[in-house]
């Protein structure tokens, strides 16, 4: 009642002026609301890519252990899954990957190439060394949680 009071004293400029002002205010709170959502979808994208680039280097070093060997078609699936980090973390984790990269090929190569080499010290070398690679590789599983944590961890999400 005391409203349209109001309204019916009021010139109709100054009507049309505050129901302007109201919606202008409705749409800067829709904007603003609208701006936090698309930075917490970003956050989530973000989070879901390096997830996936965990996810894809726990596989194959899984693979890797369960398997004592590594095949090519492993390793370029691993290259594929992970080839985006450069962009989704710092350089430690792509320095990293790139030093498991490295570790899992110098082992394919080891294992192609011992089929060839007749046994005597050059084979027991290679042996060693693949055994010092597979352990290497193998024990970078239970490490990858902690590489990767400060990237995925809920809390530095918030």
């Amino acid at each position: 009642m005391i409203l349209g009071c109001i309204l019916t004293v009021m010139k109709p400029e100054y009507i049309f002026t505050i129901i302007t002002i109201m919606i202008g205010v409705f749409v800067a709170y829709t904007g603003y609301n609208q701006y936090r959502l698309s930075k917490e979808k970003f956050k989530l994208d973000t989070f879901d890519k390096r997830y996936g680039v965990y996810k894809n280097t726990q596989v194959f070093l899984t693979k890797i252990l369960r398997d004592a060997k590594i095949e090519m078609e492993d390793v370029f699936e691993f290259r594929a899954g992970t080839q985006d980090s450069i962009f989704l973390f710092k350089e430690d984790i792509p320095d990293y990957l790139e030093n498991i990269d490295k570790k899992a090929r110098d082992l394919l190569e080891i294992h192609m190439s011992l089929n060839n080499v007749p046994k005597g010290n050059e084979r027991s070398q290679m042996c060693r060394k693949q055994t010092e690679l597979l352990g290497w590789l193998t024990s970078q599983l239970p490490e990858l949680k902690n590489k990767f944590a400060p990237y995925l961890k809920f809390k530095t999400w918030k």
